[in-house]
Formats: C-alpha cells, sequence, structure tokens
C-alpha cells in the first residue's frame, strides 16, 4: 500500500470516528496524519533543476491556461527550497515569482530542439505567442493524426 493510500484510509478511518461520536480521537489522528504528509514533504527528493534547464508546465492551474499551455521556459536559477517551505522552487525566465519544480517537467535536448524549431516556424508565420501544443492542437483538429506531446 502506497502512503497515499494509507493516508487515505486513515482519513476515512478518522471519518467514521467522527461520525461515530469520537470526535477528539478522529482530530489525534488527522493530526498525525498532517504531520505524516509535512515531514513526507520534508523529506523528499530536492528538485534537480538547473538553470539552464528547458521544462513545460503540467497538472497545475497554470497549466491549464492557454498563455502558458505547452510552453517552453528556460529554467533561471537552480531549484531550491526556500526557508521554511517543504517544498523546491525555481525561478523560470519570464515568469513573475517562484514556481513549484513539482509542476515542471524537463524537456530533454532532443525533443527541445525540435519544439523550439516548431516555435521558431510559428515565429515566423506570424504567430509570436504560439506555442509547439498550437501546433499539435491544430494538426490533430484538422487531421486527426496525434503526436507525441511534452
Amino acid at each position: 500500500m502506497t502512503l497515499k493510500n494509507e493516508i487515505n484510509a486513515a482519513r476515512h478511518g478518522a471519518k467514521l470516528l467522527d461520525q461515530d461520536g469520537y470526535q477528539a480521537e478522529s482530530y489525534a489522528i488527522e493530526s498525525l496524519i498532517s504531520e505524516a504528509e509535512i515531514l513526507s514533504r520534508r523529506s523528499s527528493t530536492v528538485s534537480t533543476l538547473k538553470k539552464g534547464d528547458h521544462v513545460v508546465i503540467h497538472t497545475c492551474l497554470e497549466a491549464s491556461n492557454p498563455k502558458y499551455a505547452g510552453k517552453l521556459w528556460a529554467c533561471k536559477s537552480d531549484a531550491f527550497r526556500a526557508k521554511g517551505h517543504d517544498y523546491c522552487s525555481i525561478f523560470l525566465e519570464g515568469f513573475s515569482g517562484s514556481f513549484s519544480a513539482e509542476y515542471l517537467q524537463k524537456v530533454d535536448s532532443k525533443e527541445l530542439t525540435r519544439l523550439q524549431g516548431v516555435e521558431h516556424a510559428l515565429q515566423d508565420f506570424g504567430l509570436p505567442n504560439g506555442t509547439a501544443q498550437d501546433v499539435f492542437d491544430w494538426l490533430e483538429s484538422t487531421t486527426g493524426y496525434r503526436s507525441e506531446q511534452v
């Protein structure tokens, strides 16, 4: 059983205790779960992203924003843990503030070269804010072909 499954099972048990009138016991279990989650995040692996790496944003609110979806970002700093935080952050070129490294996927150099070529082609055709994702979406909508996407 994974840690996530164990936490969900413990939360379910705490909820049942609460429903049966054992609020103090339920609260104690929820407190232990919260502490375990904090310790797990603190001991999690530090991100290996470095200044100059290229990444795409995924599985977060910003990833659903058309302005950011499929966009390549250059890392402006190495990943770091800010004082008092239990997660890694990183600064991205052109993004205001730091960004959680958990929601960034590094793009390998071969894929990076291909995607940068697509983005340069978009700019050449008058779409300066176009992304490789725009091309993939257009290709799929017009031909039904679904390419491998980042």
